[in-house]
């Protein structure tokens, strides 16, 4: 008799949606998925051996950028397991964007020879810059587990495969998080301008 368990249980991460812009550069692990498959053969009479899969697709929450992921194989035997990263995901703005956004501000901190309000200026680009290190527009994970039943009708051996799936992410800002902190810095030194 054939027989299939296939266990599929997505995990999302318990963050909330609302980022600060005090988080921008915060680095994150979380588990993604966990993915659980096993297949047996059929019979007797009959002698047909059982394969087949399970996959997850995962995307990060607005604002956050994938920097690394990783597998942790719990058990498995006659199988494989696979964790690519995508296209797709939520987009951020690029280091041009955020370049572009600071440097208004810069120029009107040299106009009026603001030195405190240059400083942060120039602080804030620095960090959100920096936690666009190593981020690419590919913001999106694929994992899958498949396994099948191996061996002969008189060596009926089953086939598993049980694995859980992490991503590091980090908090680059969306679009929006950019626009109130340039909209923040703007009010806090130049709201008479």
């Amino acid at each position: 008799m054939k027989t299939m368990l296939i266990c599929l249980c997505a995990f999302l991460a318990a963050a909330s949606n609302v980022a600060l812009a005090d988080d921008i550069g915060q680095q994150r692990e979380q588990t993604f998925a966990h993915l659980s498959v096993s297949h047996d053969w059929d019979g007797p009479p009959r002698c047909n051996p059982g394969s087949g899969g399970q996959g997850s697709a995962w995307s990060p929450q607005s604002g956050w950028a994938i920097v690394s992921e990783r597998v942790a194989i719990n058990s498995e035997n006659n199988s494989r397991i696979t964790l690519q990263r995508r296209a797709g995901g939520p987009g951020f703005p690029n280091v041009g964007d955020v370049n572009n956004q600071f440097e208004l501000l810069a120029t009107l901190a040299r106009v009026t020879k603001n030195e405190e309000a240059a400083k942060e200026i120039s602080a804030l680009r620095d960090r959100w810059i920096r936690a666009r290190e190593n981020d690419t527009q590919d913001n999106s994970l694929y994992a899958e587990v498949w396994a099948g039943a191996h061996g002969n009708c008189f060596d009926r051996k089953r086939g598993w495969a049980d694995a859980t799936f992490y991503a590091t992410t980090r908090y680059v800002g969306d679009s929006q998080a950019l626009a109130d902190e340039v909209a923040r810095l703007r009010n806090k030194y130049f709201s008479g301008l």
